[in-house]
């Protein structure tokens, strides 16, 4: 796990949701992320959106896993 992923872990295991998503769409731009990182930050990104039960949003991370 990269240092970005982990911090938005970090940001959503503290509670932090906003600001874990806006964390995890900002790192999602890196296009030297690895193939694990981008799911896990999509991952918790989707999780982060269910929580706020933002639906729609969380099928589209789900999609793009």
């Amino acid at each position: 796990m990269n240092r970005a992923t982990q911090a938005v872990a970090d940001l959503a295991d503290a509670g932090q949701i906003e600001q874990a998503i806006t964390s995890a769409t900002a790192a999602l731009q890196d296009s030297a992320l690895t193939v694990d990182d981008r799911l896990a930050l999509l991952e918790l990104r989707c999780e982060g959106h269910l929580t706020r039960l933002e639906l729609a949003q969380a099928l589209a991370d789900a999609q793009s896993m």
